[in-house]
């Protein structure tokens, strides 16, 4: 029987004739258990360091906001296609961050709309996806060759490195995202290299819950491996048939979500987010430093971004400390198809995600180059991981001399980055090379004859396995020790949204102002002592839909670039300066202001600039009902039209009273006759309403490109309803049926073919005993 090299060069005799079906892949739940238990022990010490560390900017701002939102929805017993407790981003099926068709986001809403603390809430959500994401990675590291203890290395790098957890734990939906998408590579890493189709359900699930998850980038970067691992299969002559089921499975997977991804592909019409497609001349050369130190623990990465964040100090470049004596003490050894297929799918995707880090700063809904470094980050120790399973030391002085001269320039480079900091450079730059030493594994030896020195052996063994385990998480812990911060500004506002009362009044709240202003929003303790007397008067952003507020404000992703026009209010749903000359102004169209238009009651101004140029601005109607420390709040009389009707035309005659119960996405209202004209609703405009009068379907116009409106045809009466529902959601709903459906047919007529077909010769199993 012949003999194939496998990891750390041993040679191991192939099994003999196999066919696909035999392939069985290594025992993998010692690795999984492992590397999601130590993932989850990290994250919980920095919770336990910083009781908000996942509950910080964007998270803050937005992703838990409205998760709860839509949660509660989900409770009452109505789908959360939007909100109507918030008017900017109250589109949740176009706005797509949350995936409001993601079973798991859903069933995260339902539950942390029922706790009382809101960062414990974000840290049990971010928690779970983590505890997905190093299972999947470890998962991922067993089938491409790598022994339990450089699974868990892998894992833990993959799942609790920086730009994972201390860009992503502050950010909305990255660690969402990443931990589906690496399940997804390792789904089609299973069936490339067992070719056994029940992971192509996992695939199928994984692909789903990716594409749903609520950050667009993900998508190509999936579609582009699974792309590169087809095409190397068909070069290298793998079975084609195995190769097309991979394309199935994954097309299946892109076919499925469409029913999430449709409404977000239609809203690019009133879309128009500022960061994502102004400030083009805008450069960003941090990625460049990013990719030249994956490897240092020590340095502190400056990320410069556009105007709308500072410069931040935060070791999020750092992906493996192993990465180094990996690269230069490493050398593939004779592979397989199946391997040569997968190694170059992967420096292929390598390759790719470094590039996009480096590119151009915009690329719409892309946004920042620097985001790719979280995928270039995994290609880059997916590669290391093959080397390490399928080749062997390589050692030499020069390569030795070479590793110790790139510790000491990194550690030269990080303390010209951060020379306010030699303890921390110094000791984790001394830890690193101690590690390095220590995996290298290197003994004294004496030939005969001659002088002693050190001689590396030629295979990494348990020994090297254990160090890379423990030195691993050892790395991570220390990070993690020192940076109890997420990504991003902790703008304050209480973790118990429930000990607030609910601000608003019958109708929407305009917050005129922005967040908290604290000295030093990215320190210890936090909240800042300071900060919870402003949120007693004021919520910024999308918070107010932690405590029930019914506002305009609203954190988007997208932004309607018609609202804003008439109330300018930046991504976070927050004013600059100024913006009460817009709001207050009459609309020429009906003669009511725009604050009248949305159906304002209170608008509560936070002192300084804004403060006075509102009460210059706002009409009679107006009055200032209270002068906080902070606000300043004005309030006008209850309105007249029923629901959220802000104008009907002289010729419609509206009763008072609405003719059904409203909800999120209905409005009822009874026309008792007239003249006909145009009726108005304070609902921003988003695709997929539709609306019916006396019984009939009538068109749903837009007002000022803004906001909803239906005509109305002179003489009649009867109810008229406004409906909305996510755009396309039942044709693309059948086609996700029909497409699961699909293939499980197939793959029952597959299974009885090859039940009647006799098993043949096929190439041997590429077997590895790591």
């Amino acid at each position: 029987m012949a003999t194939s090299p496998v990891a750390g060069g041993r040679a191991v005799r192939a099994a003999g004739p196999a066919t696909d079906h035999d392939r069985r892949p290594p025992r993998s739940w010692p690795a999984v258990l492992l590397s999601a238990g130590v993932v989850a022990g990290l994250f919980t010490v920095q919770f336990l360091r910083n009781h908000r560390f996942a509950y910080l900017d964007d998270r803050q701002a937005d992703g838990v906001a409205k998760l709860v939102d839509m949660g509660r929805i989900l409770a009452a017993g109505k789908w959360p296609w939007l909100s109507t407790n918030v008017v900017n981003s109250g589109g949740y099926a176009v706005e797509y961050q949350n995936g409001v068709f993601n079973p798991v986001n859903l069933a995260f809403g339902v539950l942390m709309g029922h706790l009382d603390d809101a960062a414990f809430a974000s840290f049990l959500q971010l928690l779970a996806h983590l505890t997905v994401l190093a299972a999947a990675a470890a998962w991922l590291g067993r089938l491409v060759g790598l022994s339990t203890a450089w699974s868990v290395a892998f894992a833990a790098s993959v799942g609790f490195g920086p730009y994972t957890v201390f860009w992503g734990a502050g950010w909305y939906q990255a660690v969402v995202s990443f931990s589906w998408f690496v399940l997804a590579v390792a789904a089609v890493v299973a069936l490339h290299r067992t070719e056994q189709q029940r992971y192509g359900w996992v695939l199928l699930v994984a692909a789903f819950l990716c594409h749903q998850s609520g950050w667009p980038l993900a998508i190509p970067v999936l579609g582009l491996f699974v792309a590169a691992v087809v095409v190397a299969r068909l070069v290298t002559g793998c079975a084609r048939g195995a190769t097309g089921w991979i394309a199935a499975w994954y097309g299946g997977g892109v076919l499925t979500p469409l029913v999430g991804l449709y409404p977000l592909l239609v809203s690019f019409r009133f879309a128009s987010r500022s960061s994502s497609i102004s400030n083009e001349a805008n450069a960003n050369v941090a990625p460049l430093e990013g990719l030249l130190h994956a490897a240092d623990p020590s340095y502190y990465g400056w990320f410069t971004s556009f105007d709308g964040y500072r410069l931040q100090e935060l070791p999020h470049f750092y992906v493996a400390w192993f990465v180094l004596p990996v690269l230069l003490l490493w050398r593939p050894a004779p592979v397989g198809p199946r391997v040569r297929a997968l190694a170059g799918a992967t420096v292929a995707l390598s390759v790719v995600t470094a590039l996009g880090a480096l590119g151009p700063e915009r690329a719409l809904v892309f946004r920042f180059p620097t985001r790719f470094l979280q995928y270039w980050g995994f290609f880059l120790l997916l590669a290391v991981a093959l080397l390490v399973a399928h080749g062997r030391f390589a050692p030499s002085g020069r390569r030795l001399a070479a590793l110790a001269a790139s510790l000491v320039l990194l550690v030269l480079n990080s303390l010209q980055a951060d020379p306010d900091g030699p303890a921390r450079v110094v000791g984790l730059g001394a830890l690193t090379a101690v590690l390095c030493l220590a995996l290298v594994g290197p003994r004294p030896a004496r030939p005969p004859g001659r002088r002693w020195r050190l001689v590396v052996p030629d295979a990494p063994g348990r020994a090297s396995g254990a160090v890379v385990a423990v030195g691993t998480v050892l790395v991570l812990g220390v990070l993690g020790w020192l940076h109890p911060m997420a990504r991003g500004f902790d703008w304050g506002f209480p973790q118990e949204p429930g000990a607030l009362e609910t601000l608003s009044r019958e109708d929407y709240t305009l917050w005129y102002g922005s967040y908290a202003p604290l000295e030093a929003p990215g320190e210890l303790p936090s909240p800042a002592p300071q900060a919870e007397q402003y949120y007693e008067e004021y919520r910024p952003s999308s918070t107010g839909l932690l405590t029930g507020d019914r506002q305009i404000n609203g954190y988007s992703p997208l932004a309607h670039r018609f609202l804003r026009e008439h109330v300018p209010l930046d991504d976070h749903g927050n004013f600059g300066d100024s913006g009460a000359e817009l709001f207050t102004s009459v609309d020429g169209g009906t003669g009511l202001t725009w604050l009248e238009l949305l159906r304002v009651d209170q608008v509560v101004a936070q002192h300084g600039p804004r403060d006075v140029q509102l009460a210059e601005e706002l009409d009679g109607s107006w009055r200032r009902t209270s002068i906080g420390e902070h606000t300043s709040t004005y309030r006008r009389a209850p309105y007249r039209l029923p629901g959220l009707v802000s104008y009907a035309a002289p010729g419609v005659e509206i009763e008072d009273r609405e003719s059904c119960r409203r909800q999120h996405s209905r409005e009822c209202v009874r026309v008792s006759g007239g003249d006909g004209g145009r009726v108005v609703f304070a609902r921003l405009w988003f695709p997929g309403y539709t609306a019916t009068f006396a019984g009939r379907p009538v068109d749903v116009v837009r007002y000022e490109g803004t906001l909803v409106a239906v005509d109305l045809p002179a003489g009649a009466a009867g109810d008229l309803v406004l409906s909305y529902r996510s755009p396309a959601v039942v044709p693309l709903g059948s086609l996700a049926v029909a497409v699961v459906a699909g293939l499980a047919g197939a793959q029952v007529v597959a299974s009885r073919r090859a039940r009647a077909v006799p098993r043949g010769r096929a190439e041997p199993a590429e077997v590895s005993t790591r």
